[in-house]
């Protein structure tokens, strides 16, 4: 097991299955995805220790794994943390570290896990250290990746917090 970084931080037992999380090596580079053991994930092994495998990926720091009572697997998820103020606003704190604001919104999420999953760590979560008006891609966005629309045609949608939630397609 990995001893840097997010480490293993989550354990659920629902009959014979031992689920287990890998957090990644730090707050966002994808070569956590690709180490051996894959970090970022979620595993699973029997108790008889066959059958090790990954059930999710892209999960950034797996802190809590729970079994519904139906036997869905759910995992609190803490993405990057200290992410910096995201309005263009009147405090003038854009793209700073603004304590108040990151401690009374924590970029958690409790989520259903479900086999084969990928959460999209570090590609799907919003990171606007480099580029605080998400106007332009992260340096650490890879070229496949979508870049962010232009601020003209972000100023006329509503923000972030205002906007219906839609789970994201895999193709």
């Amino acid at each position: 097991m990995p001893t840097s970084g997010h480490g293993a931080k989550g354990v659920a037992v629902s009959d014979d299955i031992v689920y287990y999380s890998l957090g990644s090596g730090d707050n966002r580079d994808p070569g956590s995805r690709t180490e051996t053991p894959e970090r970022a994930a979620i595993w699973q092994v029997s108790l008889d220790g066959t059958g090790n495998k990954v059930v999710a990926h892209g999960v950034r720091n797996g802190f809590a794994l729970g079994i519904a009572p139906d036997k869905t697997l759910f995992a609190g998820v803490n993405q990057m943390d200290n992410q910096p103020y995201p309005f263009d606003d009147d405090t003038n704190q854009l793209g700073l570290n603004v304590p108040d604001y990151i401690n009374e919104n924590p970029v958690e999420q409790v989520t259903r896990i479900t086999p084969g999953i990928d959460l999209g760590w570090p590609f799907c979560v919003p990171d606007t250290r480099e580029t605080p008006t998400r106007t332009s891609p992260s340096s650490t966005t890879p070229s496949s990746t979508p870049t962010a629309r232009s601020s003209t045609a972000r100023a006329s949608r509503p923000p972030w917090w205002a906007r219906p939630r839609t789970a994201p397609r895999w193709a």
